[in-house]
C-alpha cells in the first residue's frame, strides 16, 4: 500500500497569504470594533471575531482587490454576529436585522476614515501630560480596572473617574479640530 506524502507546512500556506495577512492586520481592529459594538460580552465577541478570522482567511481567494477589505470583513463578521443572537435570542438585550444593518451601512461609510482617525488620536493622545498618558496606559493599555488606579493613587474611584472624563474630553476636542482640519466628519 502506497503512503500519501504528509502535508507540509507549505502546502498549508494559500498563495496569497502574505497580502492577506497584511491587509488583515492594517485592519483587525476595525473589525474588531465592528463585532464589540454589537456584541455585550467581551468573551463572546472575542470568539465571534476568531470565528470570523478564520473563516476570512479560508475566503481570502473570494476577495476582490481593490475593493474595500474592511467591508468585506464585515460582511463575513456580520453573519457570525447573526448567528450568534439567533443562538442567544433569549437574551435580554437583541439587534433585530434592521439594526445590524444599519450598523454595518454605517462601519462600512467610516472605514475609509479609520486610518486618519486613529492617526489623529494618536497625535491627541502625544499632546497629553505624562501623568494623563500614564492614565490612559494603565486603563485601556494595560486594562487595569479604575477602582485598582484609585487604589494605586491613593484617590476615590469617583476622583480617578472625574480625571478621565477631563481627559475624554481634552482628546474629543482634539480629535475634533484634527480631524475637521482633514476635512472629517467628527
Amino acid at each position: 500500500m502506497e503512503e500519501r506524502p504528509r502535508q507540509g507546512l507549505d502546502d498549508l500556506v494559500q498563495p496569497n497569504s502574505d497580502q492577506f495577512l497584511k491587509l488583515f492586520l492594517k485592519h483587525q481592529t476595525q473589525i474588531y470594533g465592528y463585532i464589540i459594538s454589537l456584541i455585550p460580552n467581551v468573551a463572546d465577541a472575542q470568539d465571534i471575531f476568531q470565528e470570523s478570522s478564520t473563516v476570512m482567511w479560508k475566503k481570502f481567494h473570494t476577495f476582490e482587490p481593490g475593493t474595500n477589505f474592511v467591508a468585506w470583513c464585515i460582511r463575513i463578521a456580520h453573519l457570525d454576529v447573526l448567528c450568534y443572537y439567533r443562538k442567544h435570542k433569549n437574551r435580554k438585550v437583541t439587534f433585530d436585522s434592521n439594526a445590524i444593518a444599519c450598523i454595518v451601512n454605517e462601519t462600512e461609510r467610516r472605514s475609509s476614515d479609520f486610518n486618519d482617525r486613529i492617526d489623529a488620536l494618536e497625535q491627541c493622545i502625544d499632546g497629553l501630560s505624562v501623568n494623563c498618558k500614564y492614565l490612559i496606559k494603565l486603563r485601556y493599555e494595560k486594562t487595569v480596572p479604575v477602582r485598582d488606579i484609585a487604589t494605586q493613587l491613593g484617590k476615590s474611584v469617583s476622583s480617578v473617574y472625574k480625571v478621565f472624563a477631563r481627559i475624554h474630553l481634552q482628546l474629543q476636542r482634539c480629535m475634533h479640530r484634527r480631524l475637521s482640519i482633514r476635512g472629517i466628519q467628527p
